[in-house]
């Protein structure tokens, strides 16, 4: 059959088509290798600058300022958080500038005292069916702790006496004392009614009564007056609770530094003596 073609069976060569893969890695697994070859061949070089350079980063202790990190709970009714957050980095950039002391109305030693502020935004902390009150947490870094109740009371005033805040409590305050005003003089009308109703009531066999002729139930009278009673209550409590920001929980005060933190610092110079011992070793030890 000389007019036939021969047929041929056509095979894929995986090694073919993985060969451009292969060849552009290749280099990198080889460096790979001969890097650990060198870790493996300076295995006590690799230990000792792991251990030297930890200990260095221990001893980091002894260097850094020790200072007194501390912490309190604060709630704002009508400032944003984040709004917050930024006055509070405004507040940090400040730090170490007399325009600090300016802003706080604290002296100057005692706005010297302080090297950090930082705010941190904390959600469901405070269980309240009011939605505007959004909590956080303001933490501070003191050069000591003597000065802790005049800070706060600064930082508050400061959140408190801003522009917006200001004009929020003012529109919230007349709004209840117009509240106030409508609810007692509802009071002042039912102490008139109990007092009609009690004189006049006719009693009659169903536990209601006649009054001018038309049947009455003085027990909806009371309940009226018990229920603006009640609504007079909460308003004065809203009254006296009109400040923006509300204290959850103080700054504690620490008889001891407890900052830089110790474990962190281990953890960090671990860490960093691996990681340059890993890439230092083959550098400065024998080649395998």
């Amino acid at each position: 059959m000389e007019g036939k073609q021969p047929t041929h069976s056509e095979e894929i060569d995986l090694a073919s088509l993985f060969r451009p893969v292969t060849q552009f890695f290749r280099p990198i697994f080889d460096r790979i290798g001969r890097h650990f070859a060198a870790l493996r061949a300076n295995i006590f070089l690799f230990i000792g600058l792991f251990l030297l350079i930890s200990a260095l980063g221990y001893c980091l202790r002894y260097v850094i300022p020790r200072a007194y990190e501390t912490e309190g709970v604060f709630a704002s009714r009508y400032l944003p958080v984040k709004y917050c957050q930024l006055i509070a980095e405004d507040l940090d950039d400040h730090v170490g500038e007399p325009v600090l002391s300016e802003e706080l109305h604290i002296g100057g030693d005692v706005a010297e005292n302080i090297t950090r502020i930082r705010l941190i935004p904390v959600t469901d902390l405070i269980d309240s069916r009011d939605s505007s009150i959004q909590s956080f947490v303001l933490r501070l870094h003191l050069k000591k702790m003597d000065d802790v109740d005049s800070i706060q009371r600064g930082l508050i005033e400061y959140f408190d006496n801003n522009e917006y805040t200001l004009r929020r409590e003012e529109d919230k305050r007349n709004s209840m004392l117009a509240l106030r005003t409508n609810v007692t003089a509802k009071i002042a009308s039912l102490d008139s009614l109990t007092q009609i109703v009690n004189s006049s009531v006719i009693p009659r066999s169903t536990g209601q009564g006649i009054i001018l002729g038309q049947p009455v139930d003085p027990v909806n009278v009371y309940k009226a007056q018990d229920s603006f009673y009640i609504q007079k209550v909460n308003i004065e409590t809203e009254l006296a609770h009109i400040n923006n920001i509300e204290t959850v929980h103080s700054f504690l005060k620490f008889s001891e530094p407890n900052y830089p933190h110790i474990r962190m610092l281990i953890l960090i110079a671990l860490g960093a003596g691996l990681l340059l011992a890993f890439f230092l070793t083959p550098a400065l030890g024998r080649k395998p």
